[in-house]
């Protein structure tokens, strides 16, 4: 007797229809597990776009006379090193900016961006991130104690 289509077509049997269901099921899985492993949370850096004024002000150079720990939006802290001189860069509607290479500070979030402090006054107000032309604010701003250039640390009034 002869093996006809019909007695090969295997589509049909229940042993093709339950491999292809569990092959469906392990496929969805799959999928399932690959997204929910690619997901993760985004953390943004509050920012606004901001335009940097040349330093034309005469605002001088400064060391910082005590370490900071400051404390962002984003649950991430950053430190700034006691003794570290700031040198100003610029300026903006929301102060003065100061940039220093004694010390590489960024700021993080989902991505990590470099950042100079923005200081109005003595109290730190924010960060500019040269790479994006933006200012994100620090909330609530911190006060600095701050060694003008040329005086000593001994010299910077006490109780700030």
């Amino acid at each position: 007797m002869p093996i006809s289509e019909e007695d090969i077509n295997l589509n049909d049997t229940p042993l093709w229809k339950g491999f292809m269901r569990r092959v469906a099921v392990l496929w969805q899985t799959g999928c399932f597990l690959l997204l929910s492993a690619c997901a993760f949370d985004v953390v943004r850096i509050e920012q606004e776009p901001a335009y940097l004024l040349p330093n034309t002000s005469l605002a001088t150079p400064f060391t910082l006379s005590a370490e900071v720990t400051v404390n962002l939006s984003t649950g991430y802290a950053r430190r700034l090193n006691a003794g570290t001189v700031w040198q100003p860069t610029g300026r903006l509607s929301q102060g003065q900016v100061y940039a220093t290479k004694d010390q590489i500070l960024t700021v993080e979030g989902s991505n990590i961006h470099e950042a100079h402090i923005v200081v109005d006054g003595e109290r730190m107000v924010g960060f500019y991130l040269p790479a994006k032309g933006t200012f994100s604010p620090l909330i609530p701003p911190v006060l600095l104690e701050l060694v003008s250039a040329g005086q000593s640390p001994s010299a910077t009034p006490k109780g700030r």
